[in-house]
């Protein structure tokens, strides 16, 4: 158990960064108010390919099913709770920054918390690190 909980936290972590870095280098980056339909594309390929290499660590490091929905798992609710504070605004805590003093840090933060994709992508992006994350696995098993 602790060696599939082990797998499960490396495979997030992994593909985290993946998905982080890969953000860096292809961000909305144009200054336009929504994504256009390719950005939707790549932020969604991004998506599958990040959870599928955390899935294939997560397969590497322990080859039994219990690893894989232990990170898909966490992949769904760690997604389900990113959208849902990026979906319901950051107004209140950048408020509550901006009240202890520290108005370089809220902005810092507000910048951060910006969102111009839709909202469905919000909660369709766990879905699809999910389905990534079980391919990768799959792929890492099949290739033992």
């Amino acid at each position: 158990m602790g060696r599939s909980i082990l797998a499960a936290l490396a495979g997030f972590a992994s593909s985290r960064l993946i998905g982080w870095l890969v953000g860096l280098t292809v961000g909305n980056g144009n200054g336009q108010e929504a994504m256009s339909g390719a950005e939707i594309v790549v932020a969604v390929a991004v998506g599958l390919v990040a959870a599928a290499a955390g899935g294939a660590l997560c397969g590497k490091i322990d080859p039994t099913p219990r690893a894989t929905r232990i990170l898909v798992g966490i992949l769904l609710v760690a997604g389900m709770v990113a959208a849902l504070a990026v979906s319901s605004g950051s107004e209140a805590l950048v408020e509550a920054i901006e009240t202890a003093g520290d108005t370089a840090d809220a902005r810092m933060l507000e910048q951060t918390m910006e969102y111009a994709g839709p909202n469905w992508l919000l909660w369709t992006l766990p879905a699809i690190s999910a389905i990534g994350a079980v391919l990768g696995s799959r792929f890492a098993r099949r290739s033992t």
